[in-house]
Order: structure tokens, then sequence, then C-alpha cells
């Protein structure tokens, strides 16, 4: 039986009330305080009426008591030129130190990419803001042509027109200094958090390691100096995060909306051709089966 239940809002302070959002506000802030010493007041974490309106925010509560125990809140931001016009922050995660290890993040994000690719059907690009390795390489292992990454090559221009523009525009919804220095062949972005800010992270922490010793060693190379942290972009693409996610959370949801969209999904990145073979393939395998066993 399910240990927890899963919330999700999509850009909820349009819809909330003062008091709803001062609740929310408040157990998301609770949450934060543990994991980092004191709160960071940006992103949904800030004291603002605006805080929860751009937001897409999924929380984790116990079944039995209704606590909030965990949550992420990534942001959609605009950049022109990429599909759909517009691409996923995946901004901020936090789970309570009791509560880690028991499968919330699969969870929390599960329920994100089942709102997300529900509106953006044919997969949406992604920036990711790390100095975590373990984060670094499972957002990277969901993704397609990711960057920074130990198999990728040089950045395409793609990742160079997204990575600029978040440089340019979107440094306060990351929590960045308008001082950092952004690296436009490495995607570090260096001097991102000072001494003093509760998310600084020390990225050869045993405790943020993934399990491939060599994934963690090319992301340790790259955050050498002291609060710098990786600007990974990537393509989330629904025909493999669905399954993937489905088999981790045990959600056939997934599939469910997989089946639903893979029709448009095909005419659109491959032509009317790829349907109609995938058509053709579904009646002559039909067809096979209805037909009468010999002997």
């Amino acid at each position: 039986m399910p240990r927890h239940i899963i919330e999700f809002f999509w850009k909820p302070g349009h819809s909330w009330s003062p008091a709803e959002r001062e609740q929310v506000s408040e157990e998301l802030r609770s949450i934060a305080r543990e994991c980092f010493g004191s709160v960071p007041e940006y992103q949904c974490l800030a004291k603002t009426e605006a805080a929860f309106n751009d937001k897409l925010v999924v929380i984790a509560r116990e079944k039995t008591t209704r606590k909030a125990v965990a949550f992420t809140s990534a942001i959609l931001l605009p950049v022109d030129g990429v599909e759909a016009q517009t691409i996923v922050h995946t901004g901020l995660t936090c789970i309570l130190p009791q509560n880690q290890g028991q499968g919330l993040t699969h969870l929390l994000f599960g329920e994100l990419a089942l709102h997300l690719f529900d509106e953006f059907k044919y997969g949406i690009w992604f920036s990711n803001l790390a100095a975590v390795p373990s984060s670094l390489v499972n957002v990277g292992n969901s993704a397609r042509d990711p960057f920074p990454f130990h198999k990728a090559g040089a950045p395409l221009p793609v990742h160079m027109h997204i990575a600029q523009t978040i440089s340019e525009n979107y440094r306060p919804d990351m929590n960045v200094s308008e001082d950092a220095v952004f690296d436009y062949q490495t995607f570090v972005m260096k001097d991102a958090k000072n001494s003093e800010s509760p998310m600084l992270k020390d990225p050869k922490d045993p405790k943020i390691q993934h399990r491939n010793v060599t994934m963690n060693g090319f992301y340790h190379k790259l955050l050498e100096e002291k609060g710098s942290e990786v600007l990974q972009i990537g393509f989330w693409d629904p025909m493999y995060i669905h399954p993937a996610l489905a088999w981790k959370t045990k959600d056939w949801r997934h599939i469910q909306i997989l089946l639903k969209n893979q029709p448009a999904y095909l005419v659109h990145r491959f032509g009317l051709r790829a349907l109609a073979l995938v058509l053709v393939f579904l009646l002559f395998g039909s067809l096979s089966l209805l037909q009468p066993k010999s002997g």
C-alpha cells in the first residue's frame, strides 16, 4: 500500500486564496529549513504573492498524518526558437532527511512528468542547475541530447541558445548571482553560490554521489571551484521518460498518457509516413491473430 499521497498544482498562485498560499508556503519552507538549515528566499519559498504564479508544484504527504515531507517546484520559462517556445527548469527539490531513501524523488518527478507531458505532448527542453553529481547524472540519463554529459561532445546550437537566454534573463529564477561568470565551453556557472548560501554544496560529499564513479568524476572536474554549479541542458522525450517512470514508480498512468498521445507524437516527429507504417503494422498484426490455425 502506498505510504504517501502525491499532490500536483499547475501555477497554483492564480487559484489559491491568500490563506491557502500562506499555508502551503509555510509547509514548504519548513521542509527547506530542515534540508538547508535556513530558508533560501527564492522560487516557491519566497514570501511574495507571486511566488507560486509560474510554478509547477508537487508535494508528497504522509498518508496517515497528511504531513508534507517532500516537494519539487519546477518553473516554465519562455525561450524563443525551441520546441513549444518554452523550457522547464527543474527548479527545487527538498525531501526531509528522515524520509530520504523512500523513492520520493521518482514519485515527485513522475507526477510532474504526467502533467508536463500531457501539456507538452511532443516533449520539452529543460534546464537543471546543480552541484550535486547524483542529480546531474540522473537527469542526464533521463534526457535526449544532454549537455554537459560524460558521453556528449561539444554543445549543440540549441544548447548554446538556451544557456545564453538563461544567463542573460533568468538568473534570479535560479538563485544565481548577477556577478557569477558563465563559461560557455563547459556550461559551468562560476561563483553561482557564495560561501554563506544555505544551498552551497560540496560536490564530493559522499551523500550526494551517484553509484557510477566515472560519471561522478566527470562532474567533479567541472565543479572544482567552490560555489560553482553546472547548467545542464537537454530534451525530455515522453516516448522515453514515460516507460522508464512507469517501471520505477509502478504508476501505469504513464503508459495511458503515452498511448493517448502517441499518434500525434509520431506525426510531429517523423511525419505521416511513420504513423501510416505503425497502422499497417498493427493491422497486419491483428489480422495474423485472426487467421485460423491449421492442425
